[in-house]
């Protein structure tokens, strides 16, 4: 289970999540497999290569469902699981891969490159664009979607996993048995008192939970998960040692490689079709949150400052991008708890209703 509780009630929704919480005055926490994760042995790594565990599940999914789909982008964490379903001769049933002629973190070449290069010319390849009006639609149907209990909040766009996804499925595999698999997710680790501890921070897994069908995090699963945490903690203990870096208490491990992502994806064994891609998409993703909401003229504000996309398709008065802007200011009217998330400093800077810090789940002990 991956979500947040808040007392007793339960939400995929961060925002919903916060809200209760703030109104309620209960604690929030972040759940990710918790019931899974405390069945390990966190101290102990597992003696197979991370490599034959990713097999072992990739040919358990092919097994036990009657269609496999893969989300596939060519950065670092999809296509790394592409190359263990290429290795393995597993069959794909469909490929999805979300383009856009206006992002260069998204490129189209990617999708060329598939097409021209699949080991499996039976499989069906599916490109879209994500800022397609009749996709969009799907998410953001009306103003109301920010309080939607389920991820995929945020983006003018659509992420991984929304209604829009789960429309593309079902044209071609509904009423089958079928997994969805994407490339979620890496773990965060810190160094405490002298041990290394382990989490899954929600920054990004928070858009693509809760949708009611059958999405698969890859790299979720429990040894999976266990194995690239030791993966990253040796890693980090040797760059350490080898920079001769001062770690104070409690740093994160990001920090530790000074936000060097070419450093994480090797530390975790992903590999990616055009070098740099990946952190493309991380860097822009994370530029299209910093709105502020609270500024004067935020109309005009996000159409010189925010998503290109979104300024254009605003200026043509499009249903999609107007339903996504008035959703956020269904948030921002909300004055008492935007005082609350500025107050507590829960989003990145004062204001940007969109940049959230991250929320991590329960911390593991790897040990020294």
């Amino acid at each position: 289970m991956i979500g947040y509780k808040v007392g007793e009630e339960f939400f995929y929704n961060k925002y919903l999540a916060l809200y209760n919480s703030f109104k309620n005055n209960k604690p929030l926490t972040f759940l990710c497999n918790d019931d899974q994760y405390d069945l390990l042995d966190w101290g102990t790594e597992p003696k197979e290569s991370l490599e034959e565990l990713m097999s072992n599940h990739a040919l358990n999914l092919r097994y036990t469902h009657d269609r496999v789909i893969l989300g596939w982008s060519g950065g670092s964490d999809s296509h790394t699981i592409y190359k263990v379903l290429q290795k393995n001769k597993i069959y794909i049933d469909e490929i999805i891969i979300k383009t856009s002629k206006e992002l260069i973190y998204q490129p189209k070449n990617h999708a060329d490159w598939i097409r021209k290069n699949h080991y499996d010319k039976n499989t069906i390849i599916t490109e879209y664009d994500q800022y397609d009006d009749s996709f969009r639609l799907l998410d953001r149907p009306n103003e109301e979607w920010i309080w939607k209990n389920c991820g995929d909040v945020c983006h003018a766009g659509v992420n991984t996993g929304g209604a829009h996804t789960k429309f593309q499925i079902e044209k071609n595999h509904g009423g089958k048995k079928y997994v969805f698999i994407t490339g979620y997710e890496k773990p965060q680790l810190k160094f405490s008192n002298g041990t290394w501890w382990a989490s899954i921070g929600d920054r990004t897994i928070y858009h693509v939970i809760g949708h009611n069908y059958n999405i698969e995090y890859f790299y979720l699963q429990p040894l999976i998960h266990l194995k690239q945490c030791h993966l990253y903690k040796n890693y980090l203990k040797k760059y350490i040692v080898d920079t001769k870096k001062n770690i104070q208490n409690d740093t994160l491990a990001y920090n530790i490689l000074d936000g060097d992502y070419n450093k994480i994806i090797q530390a975790l064994h992903r590999t990616e079709l055009t070098h740099g891609v990946s952190f493309s998409q991380k860097l822009a993703w994370k530029d299209q949150l910093s709105i502020d909401l609270g500024s004067q003229n935020t109309y005009r504000y996000i159409r010189e400052h925010y998503d290109h996309i979104l300024a254009k398709t605003l200026s043509n008065d499009n249903k999609a991008s107007i339903n996504f802007f008035r959703g956020l200011f269904n948030l921002y009217c909300e004055k008492k708890f935007v005082d609350y998330l500025n107050a507590n400093h829960i989003q990145r800077a004062k204001n940007h209703l969109l940049d959230l810090k991250p929320i991590y789940s329960k911390w593991y002990n790897l040990g020294p």
